[in-house]
C-alpha cells in the first residue's frame, strides 16, 4: 500500500480528484433525473397557478399554510410570502376551521361544504371548499380545493326568490312549451281555475277555457304571440261551472338563439273589477233614487232611437210626464215622504209600460218615456191612459195616503222632430199645454203651441217683475145686503196694470200664475196688502167689515197656508174676523182630508170659509155637511138663466140647500134688476155684482165704507 503523502499540494490535488469523479458520476447518474423532476415541478407549480380554483396545503393540526396557489393569493389579496406559514384565521379562511376539525374527527379521506367569507374589500363572498387529507414525510396535510361560488348563489337565491313570488302572486301563472302544452302552473291557477297541477301537466292550455274563449286562445296563443305577447279579456268558466271575468296575458320566452322554447301566461280575476266598473257605469248612467235610467242615458238612447227612425226603421212616442203639486208634497210631509212618492212612481211606470219601452227621471219630479212601435195617436192614447191609471191612485206613506197627479206632453216621432233637442223641446210644450188644462191631464203636441207657449211664458217672465215694478193692485167690489141695500162686506179682487200693455185681465194671467206657482208669492202679498188696507181704513175711523180674499188651488195647498194667513194678520194688526177666506167648490173636492184639515186650522185662527163657485164642483151633500164652511157662493152661470123656469129651479135648489145645511148665502154676477127681484125672493142673502157696483179702489172705497151702503 502506498504511503498517503503529507504534502498538502499532494493532498489538494488527491482531493480534486475524488471530488471530480464524483460529480462525474452524478451527473452520469443522477443529474438528468433531478432536471427532469424540477421540469416537472415547474409544470406542476405552472398548472396550480394557472387554476381559476383555489388551491392550499395546510399543514395539520397547526391549520397553517404552507403552499397556496396564484388563485388563492389573487383571492386573497395577499403576496406567497404572507400566506405561507400563517394560519387560515389569520388570512381570513377561519371559516374553513370547522371542516378541519370535521375532517379529524370523522376520519374520512375528505370534507366539503360551503363557507360564507367577508372579505375586506370585496364584501361577502360565497366559497365552495373541499378538502382532502395527505401523508407526507411523517407529516398529516390537508389540500384544500376552493370556488367561489357567489354568483351562483346569489342567482339561486334569485331563482328561489322568483320562484316563491311566482308561487305567492295573486295572478295564476302557466308556463308551456312551444306547442302550447303546459309544463308548470302556480298554486293561484289552482284556486282560480279548479284544476291542479298534475291534472293540467302535459295538455294544452286552452283545454281549461271556457268554449267560447278557447278559439279565440288557440288562434293567438302561436301566432300574435311569436313576435309580441298577447293580452284579451273574455268570461270563463272554472271546473266548478262557476263564471269569472279573465285577463290573460301571453308571453314569448326566448332561447339564446332566438328560438321560441316556452309561453308563458298570466291570468287574473278581475270580475271584482268588472263588477264595480259595471256598477260605476249603472251609476253613471241611473238615477240613484229610483234606478231609473238618468238625464245622460236617456239622451243617448233617444238619439238612437231618431238615428233609427230617420232610416225609417222606426217610429214611436215621446212622453213627457211631470208630478202635480209634488212641492206640496216635500214641503208638507218633508223630502222623505217625496223621495218615497218618487219611487213609488218609478215602480208604477215599469207596471205601466211595456217591456220595450224605455223608463227615464230626467230630475226632480219629470219622468220620460221612449216608446217605439207607436204609429198613431191612438195608439198614443192607449198607452198614455194606462199610465195615468196606473199614477193617479194614492201613495201609501206612514198609514196616510197622498195622492199626486201628473201630467203628460206627447210628441211623436219622427213626425214632430228629427232631432233629440226639437222633439224634447216639443213634448215640453205639450206638457206645458197638459199642465194648464188641469191636473191628471195629458196633450199632444201641435204646431201652433210654439207662439201660445212663449206668449205665455213671457207673460210667466213679466209677471214675476210686476210685483217689483209695483204693476200689481188690489180693487174691492162691495158685497150688499140684497133686501136692505146695507154694505155687508168687499172682496178683494187682483188687478195688473202693465207699464206697456195697460190693463191685463186675470182671466189672461192668473192661471199663468197658478201654472209657473207665481200664485204662491202673489198670494202672499194680496193677504199682506188686504191687512194692510183694512188697517189704513179703520185708522180712518171707517166702519169695520170684512173683507173676502180668493184662494187659488196651488195657494191653498201649500203647507204654508196658515202659518201665511197668520203672519199676515200679525202684520197689518188686524183681527182674524175681518178676513173671509174663499177656496172653489173643485178645491174642496181634491184630497178631502188634507182639505178638511186645512180649513180646520184657518178656522181655528178665527177665520171665516166661503164656498165660491157653488154648484160647479159636483160635491156630495154628505161631503159639503162634513167641511167646515160658513157661507155659499152662488156661481153667477146660474143667475143667467133665472128668467127661465129651469134656472130659476137650480137656483132655489142651492139656496134651499144652503138653509138646511146652516150656511149664509151669497150670489155673485147680478147683473140686472129682474135677477135681483128674483133672489130677493128668496129670502135674505147677500149679492154683489155691476149692478151694484164694479171693483172699486181702495181710495174710491173710503167714501162707500163711509156711507156703510152704495149710493142708489
Amino acid at each position: 500500500m502506498k504511503k498517503r503523502s503529507d504534502d498538502p499540494e499532494d493532498r489538494a490535488a488527491l482531493r480534486d480528484r475524488v471530488i471530480g469523479l464524483g460529480e462525474r458520476s452524478f451527473r452520469k447518474n443522477y443529474y438528468p433525473q433531478l432536471r427532469q423532476n424540477l421540469a416537472s415541478l415547474e409544470r406542476f407549480r405552472t398548472l396550480l397557478d394557472h387554476s381559476t380554483d383555489l388551491i392550499l396545503l395546510v399543514a395539520l393540526p397547526q391549520q397553517t399554510i404552507v403552499d397556496a396557489n396564484a388563485a388563492v393569493q389573487q383571492y386573497l389579496a395577499l403576496e406567497r410570502e404572507a400566506l405561507v406559514g400563517a394560519t387560515l384565521a389569520e388570512v381570513g379562511l377561519g371559516a374553513a376551521a370547522s371542516l378541519l376539525e370535521g375532517l379529524s374527527q370523522t376520519g374520512a379521506p375528505d370534507q366539503s361544504g360551503e363557507l360564507r367569507l367577508d372579505l375586506s374589500g370585496c364584501g361577502e363572498r360565497m366559497l365552495e371548499l373541499t378538502l382532502r387529507t395527505a401523508q407526507l414525510e411523517g407529516q398529516r396535510y390537508a389540500v384544500a380545493v376552493g370556488r367561489d361560488v357567489t354568483r351562483r348563489h346569489r342567482a339561486e337565491c334569485e331563482v328561489r326568490k322568483l320562484s316563491e313570488v311566482v308561487e305567492q302572486s295573486p295572478a295564476a301563472v302557466v308556463v308551456t312549451d312551444a306547442a302550447g302544452c303546459i309544463e308548470y302552473v302556480n298554486r293561484r291557477f289552482t284556486e282560480m281555475t279548479g284544476y291542479t297541477a298534475e291534472e293540467v301537466s302535459g295538455k294544452r292550455l286552452a283545454a281549461f277555457e271556457a268554449e267560447h274563449a278557447a278559439p279565440v286562445l288557440d288562434a293567438t296563443l302561436w301566432t300574435e304571440t311569436a313576435d309580441d305577447c298577447w293580452h284579451g279579456e273574455f268570461l270563463n268558466r272554472s271546473r266548478n261551472g262557476e263564471r269569472y271575468w279573465e285577463h290573460q296575458r301571453i308571453s314569448p320566452i326566448r332561447d339564446p338563439e332566438g328560438r321560441i322554447a316556452h309561453f308563458v301566461a298570466v291570468k287574473e280575476d278581475i270580475t271584482h273589477r268588472k263588477q264595480a266598473a259595471q256598477k260605476i257605469e249603472h251609476l253613471a248612467l241611473h238615477d240613484s233614487l229610483t234606478d231609473l235610467p238618468n238625464r245622460a242615458f236617456f239622451q243617448q238612447r233617444l238619439e238612437e232611437w231618431l238615428h233609427r227612425a230617420r232610416t225609417g226603421e222606426a217610429a214611436g212616442a215621446l212622453f213627457f210626464l211631470d208630478l202635480d203639486d209634488f212641492k206640496d208634497v216635500n214641503d208638507s210631509l218633508g223630502h222623505h215622504a217625496g223621495d218615497a212618492v218618487l219611487q213609488g212612481t218609478a215602480r208604477r211606470l215599469r207596471q205601466c209600460v211595456r217591456d220595450r219601452d224605455f223608463i227615464a227621471r230626467l230630475g226632480g219630479d219629470e219622468f220620460a218615456v221612449i216608446a217605439p212601435e207607436v204609429h198613431t195617436p191612438e195608439a198614443a192614447c192607449e198607452l198614455v191612459e194606462r199610465i195615468l191609471a196606473g199614477l193617479l191612485a194614492p201613495h201609501r206613506l206612514e198609514e196616510m195616503d197622498v195622492s199626486v197627479g201628473v201630467s203628460i206632453g206627447i210628441a211623436l216621432f219622427p213626425t214632430d222632430g228629427s232631432a233629440a233637442a226639437e222633439l224634447l223641446r216639443n213634448a215640453d210644450l205639450a206638457l206645458y199645454r197638459a199642465k194648464g188644462e188641469g191636473n191628471g191631464r195629458y196633450c199632444f203636441y201641435r204646431a201652433d203651441m210654439d207662439a201660445e207657449v212663449l206668449r205665455q211664458r213671457l207673460i210667466a217672465r213679466e209677471l214675476r217683475r210686476a210685483a217689483e215694478r209695483r204693476e200689481l193692485r188690489l180693487n174691492y167690489q162691495p158685497i150688499v145686503d140684497l133686501r136692505s141695500g146695507r154694505l155687508t162686506g168687499l172682496e178683494a179682487l187682483l188687478r195688473w196694470h202693465h207699464a206697456e200693455r195697460g190693463s191685463v185681465p186675470p182671466a189672461y194671467f192668473v192661471p199663468i200664475a197658478e201654472q209657473t206657482r207665481l200664485i204662491v208669492p202673489i198670494g202672499d202679498w194680496v193677504l199682506h196688502e188686504v191687512c194692510r188696507q183694512i188697517g189704513e181704513w179703520d185708522a180712518m175711523g171707517l166702519p169695520p167689515v170684512p173683507v173676502a180674499v180668493n184662494l187659488s188651488a196651488v195657494q191653498f195647498r201649500h203647507a204654508d197656508l196658515p202659518r201665511a194667513v197668520s203672519e199676515a194678520l200679525e202684520a197689518g194688526g188686524v183681527a182674524a174676523r175681518r178676513i173671509h177666506l174663499e177656496i172653489t167648490e173643485s178645491v174642496a173636492m181634491h184630497n178631502s182630508e188634507e182639505v178638511f184639515d186645512t180649513l180646520t186650522a184657518l178656522r181655528a185662527r178665527g177665520l171665516e170659509i166661503s164656498l165660491d163657485d157653488f154648484g160647479t164642483g159636483y160635491s156630495s151633500l154628505s161631503h159639503l155637511n162634513r167641511l167646515p164652511i160658513d157661507r155659499l157662493k152662488i156661481d153667477r152661470s146660474f143667475l143667467r138663466d133665472v128668467h127661465q123656469n129651469e134656472g130659476q129651479a137650480m137656483v132655489d135648489a142651492i139656496v134651499a140647500l144652503a138653509r138646511v145645511l146652516g150656511k149664509q148665502v151669497i150670489a155673485e154676477g147680478i147683473e140686472n134688476a129682474v135677477q135681483l127681484d128674483y133672489l130677493r125672493t128668496l129670502g135674505p142673502m147677500d149679492g154683489q155684482g155691476h149692478f151694484f157696483s164694479r171693483p172699486l179702489p181702495a181710495e174710491a172705497c173710503a167714501a162707500v165704507l163711509a156711507r156703510g151702503a152704495l149710493p142708489q
